[in-house]
């Protein structure tokens, strides 16, 4: 696989990640409503960041590690789960209780550190990553610079697309009247605990 090739697949590995808008793409949008583009920078480099580490992962130790995962099944499912039904209840109550200037204080190590948490304590991303690569093997044998621009165009995507969304986020609560401006942060956060429970309930309980 040459450079250019991989590059692309990369971007739309990355894409094929991200746009799905699951529990963490509510997450960013409820952030830049909160906080604005600027401040949601950290959480949407976050989930980019563990994307890049778990792609770097993949392709460097591949399948050996999903046999791992099997047997650690079902407690990251019910540990994302739970952190996010916690996020979710916390963000509902912080919202109703304090005010709008204290959602643009600058707390971007906190920010960057629990986001990159939420997506890593999913193995939904890892496994995609392996499935991809198993997908095209080329790029387990390729050179390492084709190697590395796989997983930078996946990581440099997943980052795009994870700032748009900040930033519609952000647009929402600029455009928005004063009873949508307040109601945003509530059902996002309230979608947030609800993919929580999705989450403990759709975990296997048995092998």
């Amino acid at each position: 696989m040459d450079l250019l090739t991989a590059a692309l697949t990369g971007a739309l590995v990355g894409l094929g990640l991200a746009v799905p808008l699951g529990a963490i793409g509510v997450l960013l949008v409820t952030e830049g409503a909160e906080r604005g583009v600027r401040a949601a920078l950290p959480a949407a480099a976050a989930v980019a960041t563990v994307d890049l580490a778990y792609c770097l992962v993949a392709l460097t130790v591949g399948a050996a590690l999903a046999p791992a995962l099997t047997v650690l099944s079902p407690w990251p499912s019910i540990a994302g789960g739970l952190l996010l039904i916690t996020l979710g209840a916390r963000g509902l109550l912080l919202h109703l209780h304090r005010s709008p200037r204290v959602a643009t204080a600058p707390l971007g190590p906190r920010r960057f550190a629990l986001f990159a948490a939420l997506t890593a304590v999913n193995p939904a991303t890892l496994l995609y990553f392996l499935a991809t690569i198993t997908g095209h093997p080329a790029l387990v044998t390729t050179s390492t610079p084709t190697t590395a621009a796989f997983a930078l165009s996946a990581a440099t995507a997943s980052f795009a697309w994870n700032t748009a969304l900040t930033a519609i986020g952000a647009l929402l609560r600029r455009t928005a009247g004063p009873l949508l401006r307040t109601a945003l942060p509530l059902v996002g956060h309230s979608l947030i605990a609800a993919f929580g429970t999705a989450l403990i309930l759709q975990a296997p309980l048995t092998p």
